[in-house]
Formats: C-alpha cells, sequence, structure tokens
C-alpha cells in the first residue's frame, strides 16, 4: 500500500463578496482502504489559508457536515456566516472535501436517477424498494470500476485528517465542524485525540447518534407546541400543534390525490398522498428553523383541506431522485449498537412521525457488504482534550441531549445551549455573531463565560407564502 502524499499550489479563493484571497489548493492522496493490502490512492482536495498571525496557534481543521456535502463548494457561501468564516487572525484554516465526494476523485455519484410512482401513497415500502433498486444498481457499477466501498467510513476519513496533519507538518490540530462533522471530529478524538489541541462542535452527533430515536423527535416536536402557545395569535388559530398533527395524519390514512406541477414537465398532474408521506416530509424539515416557522399553518391548511404545499413537497421526494454512494456507506458504517435500534423499533409507534427520521438506506447495509464499524466505534468516549458542544433547543435531527450524553466523558468539555435555535444553528439566527466570538475565545484558550445564547426563534402567525 503507497504511504499518503500531497501536493500544494498556490489559489485564489474568491469568496461571495469582497476581492479574491491568496489561498493554497491541496490535493491529499491517500489509500482507498487501509486494511486492504496494496489498496489504490484515492485524491482529496483542499484549501489552506494561511494565518496572518505572528505566532499561530494549532491550525483549524474545517469538518463538513452531511456526510455528503462538499467543503469546497460551499465554502464562497460559507464566508458570510459570522460561525462558518475561518479565523485566520488566530490560525492557519484548513477546508477539506469528503472522500468519495464533491471534488474528491473518485466521486462515488450514483449514475442516473429514479423515481418513485405518483399514483400511489408513500410508505416506508415503496420508497424503500425503489430505494434499493437504485443502490444496488450503483454498487456494482462502482465495483465494476475498482472502487473498495468498505474504505468509505468515518474511520477511515478520521485517518485522512491524521496523514493530512502529518504530510503537512503539523504537530497539533484543532477541530471545528457540525452535525456530521461533529461526527468525523469525535472519531478523531478517539483514534487520533494525542493529536488535537481542542475542537469547537455543534449540532452535536457522537458516536452511537446516526440512527435517530423517535422520542427526541417527539420532544422537539412537544418543544416546538410550547412556542407556540407563546403567541396568543397563533395559539388562539391552533390550540395545540400535537392534536393537530395526530388529527391530520389520521385523516391521511385514507389517501388523497392532488393536482401538482411536476418539476420536469412543467404540468399538472396528480399525485397520492397518505399519512406516510407527511411523516416524511416534516421529518425531513424539522432541522430548519423557516419550516419550523410554518408548520402550525401548514398542519391548519391541511385540516381545511388544502394539501398543495403537501403535494409540492412530496413531489420533490419522488422524482428525480439522486444519492452518493460514500454518503450512504459512511452513514451505514456508523450504525447503531443493538440496543439501539431496539430502542427505535419500540419508539416509533408510539410517536407521531414514527421512524420517518431515518432514510430507509440505514437498512440497505447487505447492498454494501454490510460494512458496520462494530460498537467499540459506537462505545463511551472518554477525553481530556478541551472541547465546547453547543446545541439548539429545537434541534430534532441532533438533540442537544446528545451533547448532554458525551459530556461526562469529556474531562474539558463544556456545553453551550441556543434556546430557539435547530439544526441550523450556525448559519440562522441572531446568536450568530456571539457564537463566533465564543468559538475565538475557545481557540485562544480563554475562558467562555457563557452557557447559553438565545436565537430569538419565533413562530409565524401568518399564511406562509408558497
Amino acid at each position: 500500500m503507497a504511504p499518503s502524499s500531497v501536493q500544494l499550489s498556490p489559489h485564489l479563493f474568491q469568496a461571495q463578496t469582497g476581492p479574491p484571497i491568496a489561498a493554497e489548493w491541496g490535493q491529499l492522496n491517500v489509500p482507498e482502504n487501509r486494511k486492504a493490502p496494496g489498496s489504490r490512492l484515492i485524491t482529496i482536495p483542499f484549501i489552506r489559508f494561511r494565518s496572518s498571525a505572528d505566532n499561530p496557534g494549532p491550525p483549524v481543521i474545517f469538518l463538513q457536515g452531511g456526510p455528503g456535502t462538499s467543503a469546497l463548494t460551499y465554502l464562497p457561501r460559507m464566508w458570510t456566516k459570522p460561525v462558518m468564516k475561518p479565523p485566520v487572525e488566530l490560525a492557519d484554516c484548513i477546508f477539506i472535501e469528503h472522500r468519495g465526494f464533491g471534488l474528491s476523485r473518485p466521486s462515488l455519484d450514483c449514475p442516473g436517477t429514479y423515481d418513485i410512482p405518483l399514483d400511489q401513497p408513500g410508505n416506508v415500502e415503496l420508497y424503500t424498494e425503489a430505494h434499493r433498486r437504485y443502490i444496488s444498481s450503483a454498487v456494482s457499477f462502482w465495483q465494476e470500476r475498482g472502487a473498495d466501498i468498505s474504505g468509505y467510513n468515518a474511520r477511515e476519513m478520521a485517518a485522512d485528517i491524521d496523514d493530512l496533519r502529518q504530510v503537512l507538518g503539523y504537530d497539533r490540530l484543532t477541530l471545528y465542524g457540525g452535525s456530521f462533522g461533529s461526527h468525523h471530529a469525535l472519531t478523531l478524538l478517539r483514534y487520533f485525540g494525542q493529536y488535537i489541541d481542542r475542537a469547537f462542535l455543534w449540532s452535536v452527533e457522537g458516536p452511537n447518534h446516526t440512527i435517530k430515536l423517535p422520542s427526541n423527535i417527539q420532544k422537539q416536536l412537544m418543544k416546538l407546541n410550547e412556542y407556540l402557545r407563546e403567541d396568543a395569535a397563533l395559539n388562539s388559530l391552533v390550540p395545540d400543534l400535537l392534536e393537530l398533527m395526530a388529527s391530520v395524519l389520521d385523516r391521511l390514512r385514507q389517501p388523497v390525490v392532488v393536482e401538482t406541477l411536476h418539476p420536469q414537465s412543467e404540468e399538472n398532474v396528480e399525485i397520492t398522498l397518505g399519512s406516510y408521506d407527511l411523516q416524511l416530509v416534516t421529518a425531513n424539515g424539522l432541522g430548519n428553523v423557516p419550516f419550523l416557522r410554518t408548520l402550525p399553518l401548514r398542519y391548519l391548511a391541511m385540516e381545511k383541506g388544502d394539501y398543495s404545499w403537501l403535494a409540492g413537497q412530496v413531489m420533490r421526494l419522488r422524482i428525480n431522485q439522486q444519492s452518493n454512494i460514500m454518503y450512504e456507506a459512511t452513514d451505514i458504517a456508523s450504525g447503531a449498537t443493538a440496543m439501539r435500534r431496539d430502542r427505535i423499533a419500540r419508539e416509533a409507534p408510539e410517536t407521531l412521525l414514527g421512524d420517518a427520521i431515518n432514510e430507509p438506506f440505514h437498512t440497505m447495509g447487505d447492498l454494501f457488504g454490510n460494512p458496520d464499524l462494530g460498537d467499540d466505534f459506537r462505545g463511551r468516549l472518554v477525553s481530556e482534550v478541551p472541547i465546547v458542544l453547543v446545541g439548539g433547543s429545537l434541534d430534532a435531527r441532533t438533540p442537544i441531549s446528545n451533547a448532554q450524553e458525551l459530556l461526562p466523558d469529556l474531562a474539558h468539555g463544556e456545553l453551550i445551549m441556543v434556546e430557539g435555535a435547530s439544526h441550523d444553528i450556525a448559519v440562522r439566527g441572531t446568536h450568530s455573531r456571539d457564537l463566533a466570538l465564543c468559538r475565538d475565545r475557545f481557540f485562544r484558550g480563554e475562558e467562555l463565560g457563557i452557557k447559553q445564547l438565545d436565537a430569538s426563534f419565533k413562530m409565524l402567525n401568518e399564511k406562509p407564502d408558497g
């Protein structure tokens, strides 16, 4: 197996606004599967911004969410967000792509697209069957081209970062990221913790949190209901959000046929909707503050017989679907303990949205050769590294309870709770600048002196557009 290597060249980075910024474009060459003798090399690109400090701290590595969102494609937009803008005044800052995705080579995009029938109400079997056929074909496609799909997981991705540290000549790293980026960072902490100086992580996904608990989703809906009751105008329209949701979901057990715009033909077509479709759309939107603000009025419109919004949302889930082998394989490999899976199965029938938050591919490990990383990967994470965990009170995808569960084993761990923030905590809300200041103080080794921020969340009490 060939050793990892790197190539660097000058680069002018262009953010969405402002003049070009001098940087370096790098290409990291690493084994596709470090456990396989003779594994081929794959290429992972990155951008490095040199620090302006006279005595910079350990370099900051930004770990992108997903898995399977492109850090380098997203970077021009990141620059406009206070929490996302790299602190080059403190240290070198590096943004690296995920292996197997985006600008990496190979990028394991599944060939083609797939559709789900429009003339049937959605259910788990309908969505899963269509996805299985598509992914099975894609796995064969990439295996025929020499891809070792068992090499795409959080453990290998952590090793990629440590290889980058070594070839760039750094002794230690600072980790910075959210959602899957936090899962990636915590994997680094487990296997390469002696080389980690500190970590600042938000929307925390711990080692055993990849597959979501239905009870956590229900708790976030209950929290949303509390906000609704604090708004007199909205509460007069919707006395109880959970009761309204239950009523609409129950009504959709009898499918409805709705006319909506087809995104390809741009003609109106009929689509059949059922309760699972609404569970899926709701679950998918729970990490997004604008979605949460409109949710009560969306359900109120459906109670009155207007399913036009739902039809448009479901059309986006049924037509022209695409995926990438890397992110599916990575989440499958992280998996969950048997105890957590059993708990999910018990909780799902007792909650409004059931197991809709967990995408069908979590049941498709057999298509990938069952690449599970095992319960040692998902076990307790004990660390002496200074770490800040940030969570939003309305985050259903990575609830703040994830961070609270990890905290007792982190000797130098701190928690910041952002009231009214959801999964998009780093890019939206009035708290963003304060959170960026907390990050910079922490990176300088200063005391934070803060445990809570306010995102100023408010429900929409007028009819939303669209």
